[in-house]
């Protein structure tokens, strides 16, 4: 009967994961981060490749890019309260990531270091936390593979360093399932119930699709929590669906439902493609897409079926993981509840991976676990497993060096967002304390990371041509910076024709012209001129 036993779980721990019934020697078995150990060492090392490339981009600055831009120019004239309000360019946000921004903001500037750190620290926390998850759940080669998989994969890294709420959905879903895993593992220590009922609070104030996450753990909690019949388990159980219930409703009432309205419907047309249709054969071919698309670019990927590898690495998962019905659930229900609320129009499903990132985890869990099944049932002996996980962490490692080698060559999301931050830098640092720096165009006229840049700036920036000649006559000579950011050439002559040239003479000393190209379609062709007046007194014109 022992024999019997022992063999069950060596095939549960070959196959990628740890029955219900073996966790309680897991947790009394050595760590896995023994120095002998070959898998901790691979795992150490697509940790250290995983860190790096996280450091790399953060510290190579990218610009700031449209879709940044949208979110941090509301960072410029608001207070914490407005930020309550419906915000500029239709954006939402959750209010926590917002008011985080805000203080970073204020405290160290609009440096891109300073406003991308905490979506950086989020970044590299989620790497360490999804370690843990692994290690909890899985298997030391199935664990591997899924920690190579988290570490080199593209979307985490991308938006760990943008100041976007991506990377914020991702960590504090993490941060959700490392103490319910955890407390399904042990369920003895009411710790873990307390640390959960404390976080979920902070994970919906600052992430919107966590909720689908804390759902799920409620759901899989309920048997458990049966089980046990303690009056301390059931009450802290209590106070976690009574903080998320409450938690939700006060942070979607207060932020969330102006700004879902303010979008006037535009938000709905935008994801449309993301909600399930209704006729059964348009449903089919939408999920056949959807499950090989962005969503599932694990490690890599992309849509059109370019992420089929990994869905079909997810399905072997689900397989293996069929005996660990808890864990499968974790895994599965934020799926199951993310495509409810897309079925409702309330938020998408699939089609990209960044409004996905709550589903990271449990995509990589999975897929972890699929490679270490193939491993384990076409490895004939124990030295081809261990080649076999070398090889398949040799090319994880490959996908991150050669993502870190992109990322040096090619700083920034396109030539035209370098362009333009080169072009502000470049009159900033030439215009003195007195100079006049005028764009003769509207906020809501140009593209979205001039208004960022360009606002930083504050007073020494006038909009919509407003040019104060009276500073003309306080401290000749004087330098005028003219920027025209459209196509609307017929504004370039509102200098020469606000007054007459005798009085207020100007000389050119230099014009530049510049078209940013930010995509592929014309629509994303941005015109920049710039002029660089110099007004003299009238007796110094020659």
């Amino acid at each position: 009967m022992f024999g019997r036993m022992e063999t069950t779980k060596s095939r549960a721990n070959k196959a990628g994961y740890f029955s219900l019934d073996s966790w309680p020697n897991l947790a009394s078995a050595p760590p896995p981060t023994s120095t002998g150990s070959l898998t901790w060492k691979l795992t150490a090392a697509l940790l250290a490749i995983g860190l790096a490339w996280r450091l790399l981009r953060y510290f190579l600055q990218f610009p700031v890019w449209g879709d940044e831009a949208f979110i941090v120019v509301n960072l410029l004239d608001r207070g914490y309260l407005d930020l309550l309000k419906p915000l500029d360019y239709k954006q939402v946000a959750p209010v926590l990531f917002l008011w985080s921004e805000l203080t970073v903001y204020r405290l160290l500037g609009g440096s891109e270091l300073a406003i991308r750190r905490l979506p950086f620290l989020a970044g590299v926390g989620s790497l360490f936390l999804f370690w843990r998850l692994a290690r909890s759940t899985l298997n030391h080669a199935a664990a591997l593979l899924a920690v190579g998989i988290f570490a080199v994969s593209y979307y985490p890294i991308r938006h760990s360093c943008e100041v976007k709420p991506f990377a914020f959905d991702l960590f504090w879903s993490l941060a959700l399932l490392v103490p319910a895993v955890n407390w399904l593992v042990r369920p003895n220590p009411w710790g873990w119930l307390a640390l959960l009922a404390a976080l979920v609070p902070m994970a919906l104030g600052a992430s919107y699709p966590s909720i689908f996450v804390a759902g799920a753990v409620s759901l899989v909690f309920v048997p458990a929590v049966w089980q046990k019949r303690e009056p301390k388990t059931w009450v802290l159980f209590a106070l976690y669906n009574l903080a998320t219930g409450i938690s939700f409703l006060i942070f979607y009432r207060t932020a969330g439902v102006e700004q879902f309205d303010s979008t006037g419907g535009t938000t709905n047309w935008y994801w449309s493609e993301w909600f399930p249709p209704a006729k059964p054969i348009e449903l089919v071919q939408w999920l056949a897409s959807v499950h090989t698309g962005n969503m599932m670019a694990y490690p890599a990927g992309g849509s059109g079926g370019a992420s089929a590898l990994t869905l079909i690495l997810c399905l072997l998962g689900i397989w293996q993981l069929w005996r660990n019905r808890s864990i499968l659930l974790l895994c599965l229900l934020p799926f199951g509840l993310t495509f409810l609320a897309a079925a409702m129009h309330h938020y998408p499903y699939g089609g990209s991976a960044r409004v996905a990132q709550h589903l990271a985890p449990a995509i990589c869990l999975l897929a972890g676990s699929g490679a270490a099944a193939l491993i384990d049932r076409f490895a004939k002996s124990e030295i081809a497993r261990r080649r076999s996980l070398v090889g398949v962490s040799a090319m994880l490692a490959i996908i991150g060096i050669a993502g870190m080698v992109r990322d040096w060559e090619r700083p920034y999301k396109t030539s035209a967002d370098a362009q333009l931050r080169d072009i502000v830098v470049g009159i900033t640092g030439q215009a003195k304390p007195d100079d006049q720096i005028v764009v003769m165009d509207s906020p809501e006229e140009v593209a979205s990371p001039f208004v960022w840049y360009l606002g930083q700036l504050k007073d020494r920036v006038a909009w919509r041509g407003q040019i104060d000649w009276g500073r003309f006559n306080d401290s000749p000579p004087h330098n005028l910076w003219c920027l025209y950011l459209t196509r609307d050439l017929s504004r370039r002559d509102a200098v020469m024709s606000a007054l007459p040239p005798a009085q207020h003479p100007l000389v050119l000393a230099g014009h530049e012209e510049f078209n940013l190209q930010f995509g592929q379609s014309y629509e994303t062709l941005e015109h920049c001129e710039v002029f660089h007046w110099l007004c003299l007194q009238p007796g110094n014109v020659r």
